[in-house]
């Protein structure tokens, strides 16, 4: 089935808070879909979109966001 821009859904759907579709699924124009890359990509794309900017050597910054997302 041939695929084309659009019929996936986004990675954080518009509204999204607390959830994201990730992997081959999700749509994303930064890579190509069929490489590894694109799944770690998109699990990273959701990841910033949903935490907002985070300075990624603060660990604790990171802790922080990840325990106020899983309540």
């Amino acid at each position: 089935m041939p695929r084309q821009a659009g019929d996936r859904p986004a990675v954080v759907p518009e509204g999204a808070v607390k959830f994201a579709f990730i992997g081959q699924f999700a749509e994303t124009t930064r890579d190509c879909i069929f490489t590894t890359e694109y799944s770690v990509r998109t699990g990273m794309e959701a990841a910033y979109q949903l935490l907002g900017k985070i300075d990624n050597t603060e660990i604790s910054e990171l802790l922080k966001e990840f325990h106020l997302i899983s309540e």
